[in-house]
C-alpha cells in the first residue's frame, strides 16, 4: 500500500486469521520460484519479483503492464482476481468439499466459499442412483 510521505509499504496483515495459510503450489510454480531464489536480490528489498529498481513493485505499474499483456494475449477481461476464481472453479469441478475450497482460498467461513464461488444449477446424475428403503419413505 502507498503511505503518504513514506511511499510503498508491504502489508503483512490479512483480513482474517484464515488468510494466513500455507497453500500447495503446482510443480511449475515451485520450479520457477526455486530458479528465482538462485538470482541475486536487487536493492534492499527481499521480494520475489521486485521492480527493475529493486524496490517493491508499484501496483499501478503492475496494472499497466498486466493490461498490456492481456491485450496482447487477447484476453482483455482477465483480471488478477480471475485466477482466484479459476482455482475456486477447479476445486468445485473436482468435487472437493466446500471446506477444502474455503481453506485454500483463505475464507474464514465455508459459507463465503459456497455463496461466492461454488457453481449452482448443475445436473447431479448421482442423485438418481440413490436408493431409499421403505422406512425412508415413511419419514
Amino acid at each position: 500500500m502507498r503511505v503518504a510521505g513514506e511511499g510503498l509499504m508491504r502489508v503483512d496483515e490479512t483480513k482474517t486469521a484464515a488468510g494466513r495459510r500455507t497453500i500447495p503450489l503446482p510443480r511449475f510454480a515451485v520450479e520457477t520460484l526455486t530458479a528465482r531464489r538462485g538470482q541475486p536480490y536487487l536493492g534492499e528489498q527481499t521480494v520475489i519479483f521486485p521492480s527493475t529498481a529493486g524496490t517493491l513493485r508499484d501496483p499501478n505499474n503492475f496494472g499497466k503492464q498486466w493490461r498490456t499483456v492481456r491485450e496482447r494475449l487477447g484476453v482483455p477481461g482477465v483480471t488478477t482476481h480471475s485466477f482466484r476464481k479459476t482455482v475456486a472453479t477447479l476445486i468445485d469441478d473436482e468435487g472437493l468439499s466446500a471446506r477444502i475450497g474455503a481453506d485454500h482460498l483463505g475464507h474464514s467461513k465455508v459459507s463465503m466459499r459456497q455463496d461466492r464461488y461454488m457453481t449452482r444449477g448443475g445436473v447431479h446424475t448421482q442423485v438418481a442412483a440413490l436408493r431409499c428403503g421403505a422406512a425412508d419413505l415413511e419419514k
